[in-house]
Formats: C-alpha cells, sequence, structure tokens
C-alpha cells in the first residue's frame, strides 16, 4: 500500500500514540510512505512550533523525521493544478497524482470532500489505520 500521510496527520499520530503503527507498517514493508520536499518542510516546521514541542517530547519528532528520511519515497509533483478548494492543499494531490499513492491520508475537509484524486483514494485516518490492520491480518 502506497500513502501520504498528511503533515498535521503526522504530528496528531504523535499526539496519538499512532504514529509507531504507521512506522511498524513501514519497517515491515506493508506501507511505502510517499513524501516530497515541500510536506517534509511543512512537517519540520510545525513541529519546531513551540506550542507542538510541550505536547510532542523532541524524541518522538526526530524519530517520525528519521523515520520519512529512511523510508519514505520522496517524489516531486509536477505542475500544480487548481483542484482543492484550499488552493493549499493543491500540492498534496499533485504528489498523489505524480506518485500514483493508493492513499493520501486527511482529516482536511477541503481534501475530504473531493473523495478521490486519480488512482489515490482521500482517506481518513481512522479508515487508513483499518486498511492497514487488514494489509496486516493474514487471508482467510
Amino acid at each position: 500500500m502506497r500513502a501520504i500521510v498528511e503533515p498535521s496527520v503526522l504530528i496528531s499520530s504523535l499526539v496519538g500514540g499512532w504514529a509507531r503503527e504507521i512506522g511498524r507498517a513501514a519497517d515491515e514493508g506493508r506501507l511505502e510512505l510517499v513524501v516530497s520536499h515541500a510536506l517534509l518542510e511543512e512537517l519540520a516546521e510545525v513541529i519546531a512550533r513551540p506550542r507542538l514541542s510541550r505536547l510532542i517530547p523532541p524524541s518522538e519528532a526526530e524519530w517520525l523525521l528519521g523515520l520519512l528520511w529512511q523510508k519514505a519515497v520522496c517524489e516531486e509533483p509536477g505542475p500544480l493544478e487548481e483542484v482543492c478548494r484550499d488552493p493549499d492543499d493543491d500540492y498534496l494531490l499533485a504528489l498523489a497524482r505524480a506518485s500514483r499513492a493508493d492513499h493520501l491520508v486527511t482529516r482536511d475537509e477541503d481534501l475530504l470532500v473531493l473523495e478521490r484524486h486519480g488512482c489515490t483514494k482521500i482517506t481518513y485516518p481512522a479508515k487508513f489505520l483499518q486498511l492497514l490492520g487488514e494489509a496486516d491480518s493474514p487471508s482467510p
């Protein structure tokens, strides 16, 4: 399964405690994370904010950034198209199209309302975690 996980979801996964599940799936080869330089820069900038540094231990933030640098496939999106009602999210859709990701994981209603972009399903985190769990289960 190939997925782009939006920066805000990655951050909430650290606070919510389920980031390790994503990391385990990547380590086991069940998940191929896709990032771009813009996504990594946004994530690093947001994690460094003082308000978040009180919620997220530096070791966890470093672990997540290390996981993405080591395990994720870094692809650069093609030209941005105006698709999303929030133009700041168009880079995620361009990355989804360029990488042919199976899922774009987000809580952003501006993205979720689209349901799909090309071959990429736009998926709420809880549904994505369910799909990861199903990929981990042996077939009957």
